[in-house]
């Protein structure tokens, strides 16, 4: 899709190539968010998910679409309050829940998780 065609506010498809050329996809750069970002897209090479556009940027090379992945998982992270750590009779100190969520049929329950992201607006699919 071409990155005037693409609007704020909306969700789109995006579908990242298996092979991406360093010549198109610098991979080598002295900017180290901009590394940082492009070692996350070739990570997820093959994959296909939605993203809700937040901004353009028509000005890089090539143009770039900024997003948010939503993804669904049942991990979970919980620190607990002083209260909860007395109540559960576990000596002063900060504690963490880690794990995953289910509910009472031991089933997984899925959460939505924000990833913000910037592909290049050619991935984007209506």
């Amino acid at each position: 899709m071409r990155a005037r065609d693409v609007r704020i506010g909306e969700t789109y498809v995006v579908t990242v190539p298996q092979r991406l050329p360093s010549g198109r996809y610098p991979l080598r750069t002295d900017d180290v968010s901009a590394l940082a970002e492009w070692q996350q897209l070739h990570r997820l090479r093959g994959s296909r998910f939605r993203l809700t556009v937040t901004a353009l940027d028509t000005t890089a090379t090539p143009p770039m679409v900024k997003g948010i992945r939503i993804m669904p998982g049942s991990h979970v992270r919980l620190d607990l309050t002083p209260d909860q750590v007395q109540q559960l009779g576990l000596p002063d100190g900060d504690y963490v829940l880690d794990g995953l969520l289910r509910d009472a049929n031991g089933d997984l329950v899925e959460l939505p998780d924000l990833s913000p992201l910037r592909v290049p607006a050619r991935w984007i699919r209506t």
